[in-house]
């Protein structure tokens, strides 16, 4: 599909653990997810993004910005 087009690889929600961030950011993918802000739900869910979550997210995104294998 050329360069230009982002590979948006796992649902890491769905994963063992909700971690598995290291699945998309290994081959050059886009982090991304579908959890959701507490703020905007009535009910916690398992998509609801605790503070837990925020951290490894946080991490995984930090890593992905400093190598940005999205771009090479």
């Amino acid at each position: 599909m050329g360069d230009n087009i982002p590979y948006f690889g796992d649902h890491v929600e769905l994963s063992d653990g909700a971690t598995d961030f290291a699945s998309t950011v290994g081959v050059g993918g886009v982090v991304g997810t579908q959890f959701v802000l507490p703020n905007l739900v009535t009910n916690t869910t398992s998509l609801t993004l605790t503070p837990q979550r925020e951290k490894v997210f946080a991490k995984w995104l930090t890593i992905y910005k400093d190598k940005m294998l999205s771009a090479r």
